[in-house]
């Protein structure tokens, strides 16, 4: 059954190489990006893990009437 599904994916993919391509390319893309906020937000929960009343914590920011912002 899977042999057969491979067959027909592969004939589709000689059939019609242009919408092939844009398919794998589309799927290559999402996959890329999947990964990269799985990562980007890996790293976020890993920052300041350390505090141990993490959940209490807050950053403030202050800017200035100059442009100037402070971090605290």
């Amino acid at each position: 059954m899977f042999r057969n599904y491979l067959k027909i994916a592969f004939r589709n993919l000689l059939k019609n190489p242009v919408f092939s391509f844009i398919n794998v390319a589309g799927l290559s893309l999402g996959i890329a990006v999947f990964v990269f906020i799985l990562e980007y937000i890996g790293y976020e929960k890993s920052v300041n893990s350390f505090h141990q009343n993490l959940p209490v914590l807050y950053r403030t920011l202050y800017e200035s009437k100059q442009g100037e912002v402070y971090d605290y």
